[in-house]
């Protein structure tokens, strides 16, 4: 049970740098958006099974949130590479997970 939760979250978290951007760039912490990460959660799995047969895809999550300025959307493209990148490094943090 407790690996497949984890496998579960280390192929959720290459989305999740999606998250460090939002924040580093508009200020916007989506982890504290419990509708948001779901919907982050779900793209990765698309990203996931995607890139499986294509060397890249687009992430497309229109009105993710909202601030005063009005709703913000996250628009962009993965690779392969990249997520598979994001993946190793995930997985490098949890092989120390104490379980």
């Amino acid at each position: 049970m407790v690996d497949s939760f984890i496998s579960k979250r280390v192929w959720s978290l290459p989305c999740w740098d999606l998250t460090e951007t939002s924040k580093r760039d508009d200020g916007i912490d989506l982890l504290k958006d419990k509708q948001a990460l779901q919907r982050l959660t779900e793209t990765a799995e698309k990203a996931k099974m995607d890139l499986s047969s294509l060397t890249q895809t687009n992430i497309s999550l229109p009105f993710i949130t909202a601030t005063a300025d009005g709703p913000k959307h996250i628009e962009t493209t993965i690779t392969r590479a990249k997520f598979e990148e994001l993946c190793s490094t995930s997985s490098t943090v949890l092989q120390s997970f104490p379980y």
